[in-house]
């Protein structure tokens, strides 16, 4: 057998007939299909049937979700209207299920109240006229520091919403959530969930061909840049377990 390893020139991934190898799968058992992956260039403003939309004021961002007629979901996310990031989804292959992670910053939070307090101390010793001339250069300072740990808290605060293949397992964060837009961005989440277990009932390919275009979407997304090479990798290397 040859040692030597076929890999993708854009993402530097292991052909899926090296991969199937591994599994101990021949490649033709799991061959391709042009029709069963997601066909990008079919995404125009024609074929939306719904688009959704997120303001995120902490960070200044606006998240636009489009759901198209064939179970398709494109994510654009822009800041001050320069695109951020951009990508589609196949909402047939993933897990009917919402993943939620959720990041603190309790050690902002601690600074922006002991500073606070700080500020308060020193502004009341100054008008009791208590060391006045450094009182009040302190409350200032104090105030601005607290204010700007109070701004980092809000923005480091964030809950992330995320979607996961079904065989491949593959983790693809589609909404990013902070202060002011964490309830709104919950609902959204639910009618994502909705909209890709609709798609899902409505894919009525046989299991096998299902599976092909999974690992198509896994590719896709890697050399999308969704997901790292490494991700896919491992994703793909789980969904050839499941053939028949």
């Amino acid at each position: 057998m040859s040692s030597v390893i076929n890999r993708s020139p854009r993402t530097g991934l292991p052909s899926l007939e090296d991969l199937a190898i591994r599994s101990g799968m021949t490649s033709e058992h799991v061959l391709l299909e042009e029709e069963d992956g997601l066909d990008t260039d079919s995404m125009d403003a024609g074929s939306i049937q719904r688009r959704l939309e997120l303001s995120n004021p902490a960070r200044g961002t606006r998240t636009v979700l489009e759901v198209f007629a064939d179970g398709a979901l494109r994510v654009t996310e822009r800041e001050r209207d320069v695109v951020k990031r951009c990508f589609s989804l196949d909402l047939r292959h993933f897990a009917p299920r919402l993943l939620t992670s959720r990041r603190g910053a309790r050690m902002a939070g601690k600074v922006a109240w002991l500073f606070a307090g700080s500020s308060a101390t020193a502004s009341l010793l100054g008008y009791f006229d208590i060391l006045r001339g450094l009182m009040m250069p302190i409350a200032i300072a104090s105030a601005l520091i607290a204010a700007g740990s109070a701004r980092a808290y809000v923005k480091r605060i964030e809950e992330r919403v995320a979607f996961r293949t079904r065989h491949g397992q593959a983790l693809v964060p589609v909404l990013t959530t902070n202060f002011g837009c964490v309830r709104e961005g919950r609902k959204l989440a639910r009618t994502l969930l909705s909209v890709a277990k609709q798609a899902q009932r409505r894919d009525q390919r046989a299991k096998n061909r299902k599976l092909r275009a999974e690992i198509r979407e896994h590719y896709r997304l890697a050399e999308t840049g969704v997901i790292s090479p490494h991700a896919c990798a491992a994703a793909v290397q789980r969904t050839l377990t499941h053939f028949g």
